[in-house]
C-alpha cells in the first residue's frame, strides 16, 4: 500500500503542476487529488488501527503474564504442601508403630504423633518396685532384665523419689544388646 500511496501522491502533485501549466484538465488533476486524499485517509486509518492492535496485544500479553505468575505461585504452594506431607523423624532409630495405626490418605493435624522412633542405644527398663524393697536399691547397682526372649544385663540409673500406689519407679540402663526375636511394640 505504501508504494501505491507514494505513486498516487506523486501523480497528484504532477497533475497539479501540469494543470497549472494548462497541459491537463482540471478534472484529471481533481481526480488525482481525490485519489491521493483517499489514500492518505486510508493510510492514517490503517496506522491508527495498527496502534490499537499493538495496544490490545500489549494488554493481552500483560494479562497472560499475570496468569503465568499466578500459576507459578500456585505451583510453588503445591510443592511446599507436598513437601510438608513427608514425615521425618528428628532422631535416628527404629520405627515403632502407634497403638492406633493411621490409614493411607488419612488427614491428621500438624504435630500429631504418627509413629514412635526408638533409639535402641538409649532404651531403659522402668521397673515398679515395692516401696519396702526399693530402700535396698542403689544407683549403679547391677541388674538383669528378663524380656521373656532373653536376659539383658544392666545397672540402676535412677530411682524415682516419689511413691505411687506403694511402688517406686526404678530405671535400669541396659548394658547389653537386645535379644533377637520379637519386634518392639
Amino acid at each position: 500500500m505504501n508504494s501505491s500511496y507514494a505513486t498516487d501522491l506523486r501523480q497528484a502533485q504532477t497533475d497539479e503542476q501540469l494543470y497549472k501549466l494548462g497541459v491537463v484538465s482540471g478534472v484529471v488533476a481533481g481526480a488525482s487529488k481525490n485519489t491521493a486524499e483517499q489514500l492518505t485517509a486510508q493510510k492514517r486509518l490503517s496506522e491508527e488501527q495498527l496502534d490499537v492492535n499493538a495496544k490490545a496485544i500489549e494488554v493481552q500479553l500483560s494479562s497472560a503474564q499475570t496468569k503465568v505468575e499466578q500459576a507459578k505461585a500456585q505451583l510453588d504452594l503445591y510443592q511446599k504442601q507436598s513437601e510438608a506431607l513427608h514425615v521425618r523423624a528428628g532422631i535416628s532409630g527404629v520405627l515403632a508403630q502407634l497403638p492406633v495405626p493411621l490409614q493411607v490418605g488419612q488427614h491428621v493435624t500438624a504435630g500429631t504423633s504418627v509413629a514412635k522412633v526408638i533409639q535402641l542405644d538409649k532404651l531403659k527398663a522402668a521397673l515398679q518396685i515395692a516401696e519396702t524393697q526399693a530402700r535396698d536399691i542403689q544407683i549403679g547397682q547391677p541388674a538383669s532384665i528378663d524380656t521373656h526372649n532373653g536376659i539383658i544385663p544392666g545397672h540402676v540409673s535412677r530411682i524415682d523419689p516419689s511413691v505411687l500406689n506403694g511402688t517406686v519407679t526404678v530405671d535400669v540402663a541396659l548394658d547389653g544388646p537386645l535379644p533377637l526375636g520379637r519386634g518392639l511394640t
